[in-house]
């Protein structure tokens, strides 16, 4: 079940960032890539504030709740970029 929620964050992710780079909203991708920076760095802060289980709880929590959702943002800019250096070779050739 967390396997499916993890695929759908990051499909969710990717396709939200393709389309806002076919309408060149570069600043709402890098905003929310951003977001997710600062809320892993500020998560794995505070786990190095705990001891014991609670931290490594805390800490796979962060890993597996970031990573997909940033991983997407940063994909789905890379495929949006290709298919807009993609319209744009069509249409001229």
């Amino acid at each position: 079940m967390e396997t499916l929620m993890l695929i759908s964050v990051n499909l969710s992710s990717t396709g939200f960032a393709h389309l806002m780079m076919l309408r060149g909203r570069h600043g709402v991708i890098l905003a929310l890539l951003l977001a997710a920076v600062l809320l892993y760095g500020a998560i794995q802060w505070y786990v190095g504030t705990l001891s014991g289980w609670d931290g490594l709880g805390l800490a796979i929590f962060a890993l597996i709740a970031e990573v997909p959702f940033g991983a997407g943002l940063v994909l789905g800019a890379g495929t949006g970029a290709l298919h807009m250096r993609w319209k744009i070779r069509r249409g001229a050739g």
